[in-house]
C-alpha cells in the first residue's frame, strides 16, 4: 500500500510542477506540437518524472522486493509509472473541474445516453 502512495504523491508532484512550468515554454514549443505533432505534454512530463525519480532514487521494482540485474532499470520503469500516473491524474482532475464548472455531463440524460434510473 505505502508503494501505491509513493507513485501517487510522486505523480501529483510532476503534474504540479509540469501545470506550472508549462507556461513558461516559448512558442516554438508550441508551434512543434501543433505543426509536427511533437507530444510536448508527454517530453515535460517524463522528463521531470525521470529527474524526481533520479533525484530521489525511487525505485517502486526494489521496494517491492524485485531484484534486477541491470542498474538504474527500476528507477527508469518508475518514472514511466509516474509519468504515466501525472498523466492519469489531470485527467481525473480535469474531469472533476468540468463537472464543477458545469462542462461535463454528469447523468445518462445529460450525456445523451438514455434516461436516468429513479
Amino acid at each position: 500500500m505505502t508503494e501505491l502512495l509513493i507513485v501517487f504523491i510522486l505523480a501529483f508532484v510532476v503534474e504540479a510542477v509540469w501545470q506550472a512550468l508549462k507556461p513558461l515554454w516559448p512558442g516554438k514549443l508550441k508551434e512543434w506540437e501543433v505543426s509536427y505533432g511533437v507530444p510536448i505534454d508527454a517530453i515535460g512530463c517524463l522528463v521531470i518524472a525521470l529527474l524526481l525519480c533520479f533525484g530521489t532514487g525511487t525505485d517502486l521494482l526494489a521496494l517491492i522486493g524485485v531484484p534486477l540485474v541491470i542498474p538504474y532499470v527500476g528507477i527508469i520503469l518508475t518514472a514511466v509509472l509516474i509519468y504515466r500516473g501525472s498523466t492519469f491524474l489531470h485527467d481525473v482532475l480535469a474531469g472533476i473541474n468540468d463537472i464543477r464548472t458545469g462542462n461535463k455531463p454528469v447523468t445518462w440524460a445529460e450525456a445523451g445516453m438514455g434516461e436516468d434510473e429513479g
